[in-house]
């Protein structure tokens, strides 16, 4: 196939000049809305419905669909006195969802006043030769439906490659190389399993005498006729190959050999895959958040496709090249008490998030076992951290080098010059811990001069949060390993390695081209921050002022207090104290952080710099790990951040004695920096490749202990063709069940409901769940619970007081018996104000969940004109109420919270404070926005008093009480 014919190569310089009608703009502010009604007189534009997938690759959206937030608004934010009017808090749009099948449009002419009031622009780069999209975020907008394809176009693989070739030829057997359906499956299952030789033979056997009656629709006799077919249905794969690198070592030749599987042959395979092709994403683009009557536009980051980084090397590629960036990911996993295993994950940043970190076709390879790096003149250590000589530093740098540089050999070329229709792949991000980074980037480590991997930055500066330390560059620092190199004394060679924080190693990835492998360090906030500035450095600190004030129990018992938040992780005092936590993983002390402040609070002495620290480094952590960011996030919220962060670091340094010059303390002066060039910190954080070290402990179990390399990349192997046949099989049956849906069979009319037994219910979005009991009168009902609680006192009167008041119309039939029926759950669904989507919240209300009561809290619309203000209820009971005449109406009872006059010892940022009113009343379903998280405020006079804690939740709960979401 030819190359695919490209628009005239552009820069990427913004033009403040509108290239329709020539109208100067002064700043980018309004230009993009500009645009978007101009094109409309002199091109198609292309309106899209959003749509959202729900894991289906079939169905996914457009590269170009995207998800994203409002401009934040820091009036409330920047103000960090305490605030307690009631009438704080978020504003709310109308409900936008990203749920409908998209639908293009052509507008026609069209003027500012024909735009939707909120849409979200897409300007593709040049290279695309493809016109803006407008995702309308207008529910009341018109929406035709005239089909127009609105997805990147297919490139095909090279026919170069056996691997890429037979990925996508069609097969008259789906299931081939097995001899049925039957067999795949079993197959499927075994794989998935790990299962032994042993279980699967046991299996077959008993399928064939006592399990089945007629004998099995399974062809396989034994293991090895399993295995033997597995080996054949790994043909349509990348398969794993031997390779050797050797590298000299106190004057000897040491080889290590490795299996590895090649990235480029995986390259061609994924570009050629049809099912994979409907979601790749070409080109770069730039999101826009527009307001029709605003000139304020907000442009939006998720994707790294969306990030600057992207856009700035596809400038510089021919017009008929597209990039296909990589993502590699590399840690230790530890297997058994004894071994060790360092997987390497490559994932495609051409696919969606939600894609490639999953597992299965499009998800990450394994693309290799990093060799175990070992002291050769030393044999006798086991672990290679027991060596720290600077010798084995260098040699071991020398091996990481060497091994990566012969797995991505089959990449340098490409790099460079391109291939036909597959060109110009490059390494776009490097999500590794610091350990790893020094060696896959050789550079020094943590106590060197320059530790940092970004930036030239002194380990006596590195506690600096405006950064003015010169950056690494691949020209820096192939400079001074010359320069080095070049000197004939030691001590002059080591001054010049020091002073640029490097060894004397040639980076593999330094004659690539757009592969700068110190830019692609991305900030991980797993290790740089959950794990590592929290866990490693600041809980010691709080531990050890909990023991030296005695109020280690005290901060115990109210951790044990804290409410049950389902994202969560929870401690009991009995069985699981938060302060014996002493080494956990970064979920653990990320759920410990967000809980921490109202237990302790009371428990330190008044304005504590550890409470505001706390604050202010959750803050920054919950914005900077956001799905989608916004250009006001970027600009003004962070910044402000990270100010009162570094202020408040200062002040637990000099009252705690506590240093913060080092490695993950300095990332934070390039978060905003990495978030702008990379995009959103999900696709460098290590989070997504952490959970692969489950795996490979589960496959290193299934080994015999022997070679156990060959044996778990055999297995892999085979799980990837399991996983690309899956896809073909899934995407068969959903063909098949398109064509049964077309010729649907013919059903009997449903029986018409009899006379006076027609139930009738308000249009409601949210929905009660697990009903208990059965119908009661309302007046029964009364009884019952007022046996439980005071607060159903007279609920009968007030209740159906508040009915007339709601539904008038039904006036007549309130006068009569009203039967109620309790439920224990209510599903709220909610669109996020951090990335668009639908979402959902499941509050439970429940006098026995687990063997405890559960009453959760909510958020609630609280309408007043244009303005909607949330304001915190608990739920009492959820009822549902059926009229004479069949009509029936869902009840929310809830007590509410109202500001409170009292102040903890130390008012944080996000300090909100809320007494409980011991007052029964009532809301519609549909006034219930989100869960709120209500703490007891442990320490107050009043036992009713709790606090509004918004950082326990998610970031979207965050953004909703702080006012920087999409609807500030």
């Amino acid at each position: 196939m030819p190359r695919l014919a490209r628009a005239q190569h552009a820069t990427s310089t913004p033009s403040t000049t509108c290239p329709c009608c020539g109208k100067s703009f002064k700043t980018s502010q309004g230009r993009a809305s500009h645009e978007a009604s101009c094109l409309g007189h002199s091109s198609t534009m292309q309106m899209v419905q959003p749509s959202v997938s729900q894991g289906n690759h079939s169905t996914l959206a457009p590269p170009a669909v995207p998800s994203g937030v409002t401009p934040p608004a820091l009036e409330q934010c920047e103000n960090n006195n305490f605030s307690q009017d009631e009438d704080t808090a978020a504003t709310t749009s109308n409900n936008k969802s990203f749920g409908a099948s998209p639908t293009v449009v052509p507008t026609g002419p069209a003027h500012s006043v024909d735009l939707p009031s909120e849409f979200v622009l897409v300007k593709f780069h040049p290279h695309s030769r493809r016109d803006p999209i407008i995702v309308s975020l207008d529910p009341e907008y018109p929406q035709l439906s005239v089909p127009c394809d609105v997805l990147a176009t297919l490139v095909p693989t090279s026919q170069g490659d056996s691997a890429g070739s037979v990925s996508s030829q069609p097969s008259a057997n789906l299931c081939a190389p097995f001899r049925s359906r039957a067999d795949f499956e079993f197959a499927e299952e075994m794989t998935n399993l790990l299962a032994p030789r042993a279980h699967v033979n046991r299996m077959l056997e008993l399928m064939r005498t006592s399990w089945g009656k007629d004998g099995s629709n399974i062809s396989f006799r034994h293991y090895d006729d399993m295995a033997s077919t597995l080996d054949a249905a790994s043909l349509f794969v990348t398969g794993f190959e031997e390779g050797s690198v050797t590298v000299p070592y106190n004057g000897q030749n040491i080889t290590t050999s490795f299996l590895f599987r090649n990235p480029w042959r995986w390259i061609e395979r994924m570009v050629g895959d049809p099912e994979l092709s409907k979601t790749h994403i070409w080109h770069s683009a730039k999101k826009f958040y527009c307001r029709r009557d605003s000139e304020n536009d907000q442009q939006l980051i998720d994707e790294p496709a969306t990030a600057q980084r992207w856009w700035s090397i596809e400038d510089t590629l021919p017009e008929d090249h597209v990039l296909l960036p990589l993502h590699i990911w590399l840690d230790k996993a530890k297997v058994s008490n004894k071994v060790r295993m360092y997987p390497i994950i490559l994932r495609a940043l051409w696919q969606p998030s939600h894609i490639r970190n999953a597992s299965g076709n499009g998800g990450g390879l394994l693309l290799a076992y990093m060799p175990i790096v070992c002291d050769p003149l030393r044999p006798e250590l086991d672990l290679p951290e027991s060596t720290d000589s600077d010798d084995f530093a260098l040699y071991k740098r020398h091996v990481y080098n060497e091994v990566l540089g012969c797995i991505f050999s089959d990449c340098h070329i490409p790099s460079l010059i391109g291939r036909l229709l597959q060109c110009g792949d490059q390494i776009l991000i490097a999500a590794v811990d610091g350990e790893e980074a020094g060696y896959l980037l050789s550079i020094r480590g943590p106590t060197a001069l320059y530790p940092f991997p970004k930036c030239l930055a002194h380990k006596q500066h590195l506690s600096r949060l405006v950064c003015t330390a010169p950056q690494r560059t691949v020209a820096g620092m192939r400079n001074a390993v010359e320069q080095a190199a070049a000197q004939s004394l030691v001590t002059e060679r080591n001054s010049i390695l020091r002073n640029n924080g490097v060894h004397a190693v040639e980076h593999f990835l330094w004659t690539f081209r757009n592969s700068d492998p110190y830019a692609a360090f991305g900030n991980d906030t797993l290790h740089s921050d959950d794990l590592g500035l929290f866990g490693h450095h600041i809980w010691p600190v709080l531990k050890g002022v909990f023991e030296k004030s005695g109020v280690t129990t005290a901060v115990n018992r109210n951790m044990s207090n804290f409410p049950i938040v389902p994202e969560l992780e929870h401690f009991w005092a009995d069985r699981k104290p938060v302060c014996g936590v002493d080494f956990s993983d970064g979920e653990t002390y990320y759920s410990i952080e967000k809980c921490i402040i109202p237990c302790i609070v009371q428990e330190l002495p008044r304005n504590a710099p550890l409470v505001h620290w706390l604050a202010f480094h959750l803050a920054y952590r919950i914005v900077i790990g956001l799905k989608c960011s916004t250009q006001k996030q970027r600009d003004e919220f962070l910044p402000w951040i990270l100010g009162k962060y570094e202020h408040w670091s200062k002040r637990v340094s000099s009252t705690h004695d506590k240093n913060f010059n080092f490695f993950k303390q300095h990332n934070k002066a390039h978060a905003i920096e990495g978030l702008v060039s990379l995009g959103a910190t999900q696709h460098s954080s290590t989070r997504p490749g952490e959970g692969f070290h489950i795996e490979v402990k589960a496959t290193y179990r299934a080994t015999n202990k022997k070679d156990v390399e060959k044996q778990m990349t055999h297995r892999d192997t085979w799980a990837e063709a399991i996983a690309f046949m899956r896809t073909a099989v899934d995407r068969s049956d959903a063909k098949l069940k398109r064509d049964r849906s077309d010729h649907p069979p013919t059903l009997p009319a449903a029986p018409t409901p009899a006379k006076g037994h027609t139930e009738q219910r308000p249009a409601c979005s949210n929905k009660f769940g697990s009903s208990f009991g059965h119908w009661i009168d309302l007046n029964l009902y009364e009884v019952q619970a007022s046996l439980l609680s005071s607060l159903f006192f007279g609920i009968a009167a007030s209740l159906r007081g508040w009915l007339i008041q709601t539904y008038p119309q039904w006036q007549e039939a309130f006068s009569w018996s009203i039967q109620v029926k309790t439920y224990r759950a209510v599903y709220v669904n909610f669109e996020s104000v951090e990335d668009l989507l639908s979402g959902q919240d499941i509050l439970r209300c429940n006098k026995n969940w687990n063997g405890r009561p559960r009453f959760d809290c909510a958020l609630l619309d609280d309408r007043k004109g244009l303005k909607t203000t949330y304001r915190p209820i608990r739920l009492c009971a959820l009822l549902e109420c059926k009229l004479r005449g069949g009509a029936i109406v869902q009840v929310v009872a809830a007590t509410r919270f109202v500001p409170s006059a009292w102040r903890p010892n130390t008012v944080w940022h996000g300090c909100r404070v809320f007494d409980e009113r011991e007052e029964l009343m009532f809301f519609l379903p549909d006034q219930l926005i989100r869960r709120a998280v209500m703490c007891p405020a442990f320490g107050a006079p009043n036992k009713l008093t709790h606090y509004l804690h918004d950082t326990a939740g998610d970031g979207e709960l965050y953004l909703r009480m702080h006012n920087i979401g999409i609807t500030s």
